[in-house]
């Protein structure tokens, strides 16, 4: 008898854990995107091309009288994004498919991109299998198409987005 119970136990345990798994990983795959700041898919079609000059520095204002340039992109030709503790900078960014981007932490906070939308496992390659410190990199060439939003795996708020075109 005292076996049974011991079995009924473990089995409620078992589904116990494992309804919690899934409902844990429902909310881990939705959309972090909000009303504000989401993009639409339609929107990919509107991006002209871009010309060959380079785009504009980075501008960031870090008190009322000082503002920082960070370059926006390296002479090889790679975007560059930055993690500050506020979240990254540019918010969204245009770039033409095979172009790659540097993602550059500039906090004292971890940084770990990581896709809002991992359904797809093209987006999903997007995902930083390790979280880095101050000044830590990491580079990603972007080989399809479409709105690749992304957030700070650490810091789930601080979202942004590449349109690939």
């Amino acid at each position: 008898m005292e076996e049974k119970i011991k079995d009924l136990i473990m089995f409620l345990a078992v589904i116990i854990i494992a309804s919690l798994g899934y409902f844990y990983y429902q909310n881990y795959n939705k959309p972090l995107a909000d009303n504000n700041g989401s993009l639409e898919q339609e929107e990919v079609s509107n991006i002209t091309e871009n010309t060959k000059t380079p785009p504009a520095p980075i501008k960031r204002t870090t008190t009322a009288s000082t503002e920082e340039e960070y370059p926006s992109m390296t002479e090889n030709g790679t975007y560059l994004v930055y993690y500050f503790y506020d979240g990254f900078l540019p918010k969204v960014l245009q770039v033409r498919k095979g172009s790659s981007v540097r993602f550059i932490n500039k906090s004292d906070n971890a940084m770990r991109v990581f896709t809002s939308n991992d359904q797809e496992f093209r987006f999903a390659q997007l995902n930083q299998s390790q979280t880095v410190g101050r000044e830590g990199t990491y580079d990603f060439t972007f080989t399809d198409t479409g709105i690749w939003e992304y957030f700070n795996y650490n810091a789930q708020t601080h979202k942004a987005n590449i349109l690939v075109y």
